[in-house]
C-alpha cells in the first residue's frame, strides 16, 4: 500500500510537470525544439502503467496513471494543433495578430 501512494505521487508530480509545459505552449503558442518519439514512447508507457497497475490491485498508481496520460495527451494535442495552424496560416505572425485582436475585443465586451 506504502508503495503504490508513493508511486502515485510520482504520477501526478510527472502530471504537474508536464503541465508547466502545457501552460507555456498555450501562453506561446509555438512548437519549437520538441522531439515527437519521446511524447509518444511515454504516451504509451502511462497507457501500459495504467494496465500494470490495474492488474497488481494498485488502486492508487493505477488513478494517478490517468492524471499523467491525460497531460501528456493534452501537451500531445496541443503540439499538433499549433504545428498545424502555423503550417496552414499564410504567416504565422498574422494569426497571433488576430488572436490578440479577439483577445482585446472580448476583454472589452466583458470587464
Amino acid at each position: 500500500m506504502r508503495n503504490d501512494i508513493i508511486q502515485a505521487c510520482f504520477n501526478i508530480g510527472g502530471a504537474l510537470a508536464i503541465s508547466t509545459s502545457i501552460r507555456k505552449l498555450y501562453r506561446e503558442k509555438v512548437v519549437r525544439g520538441v522531439h515527437w518519439p519521446m511524447i509518444i514512447f511515454f504516451i504509451s508507457w502511462s497507457c501500459y502503467n495504467i494496465y500494470f497497475y490495474g492488474n497488481l490491485n494498485q488502486s492508487h498508481s493505477f488513478y494517478a496513471g490517468f492524471t499523467i496520460l491525460t497531460a501528456e495527451v493534452t501537451y500531445l494535442y496541443l503540439l499538433i494543433y499549433y504545428t498545424y495552424v502555423e503550417k496552414k496560416s499564410d504567416s504565422y505572425s498574422s494569426y497571433l495578430e488576430e488572436y490578440e485582436k479577439t483577445k482585446n475585443i472580448a476583454a472589452d465586451k466583458f470587464p
